[in-house]
């Protein structure tokens, strides 16, 4: 009887195909489960009350990064209220309705008026 050889050397080539495959799809796996959960962070767009050029929330002028809080940003007063922002002279939520999610107030801010002529609203999403 004649014992014939096994070819290992193509058997193991072929597992290595394989292994790399399924390390790659590991990896994939993996960073799917890992982004899943994660969300954009919206960051907060500061109003600024040194040089605005108008009341009106949708002007990109009155905010330090010029850009207006979009509904994914939240609204941020750091500072005492300047020349827009009081009773006698208010944020205007201007052009159409706004969304934001959150609207803060730091410490220094003291009390804001924030307020419409034309019925537009601001609106607090999550």
């Amino acid at each position: 009887m004649e014992i014939t050889p096994m070819k290992t050397n193509s058997i193991n080539a072929e597992n290595e195909k394989y292994a790399g495959l399924g390390k790659a799809l590991l990896v994939w796996i993996v960073l799917g489960i890992a982004l899943n959960g994660t969300s954009v962070q919206a960051s907060d767009q500061v109003w600024k009350n040194s040089g605005t050029t108008s009341t009106n929330w949708s002007d990109t002028t009155n905010w330090t990064s010029g850009v207006v809080p979009g509904s994914a940003d939240g609204a941020m007063f750091k500072t005492a209220v300047g020349t827009a922002g009081t009773s006698a002279n208010p944020i205007i939520i201007d052009g159409a309705s706004q969304s934001i999610t959150t609207i803060k107030f730091d410490t220094a801010a003291g009390s804001y008026t924030i307020g419409t002529t034309s019925g537009n609203a601001l609106y607090l999403t999550s």
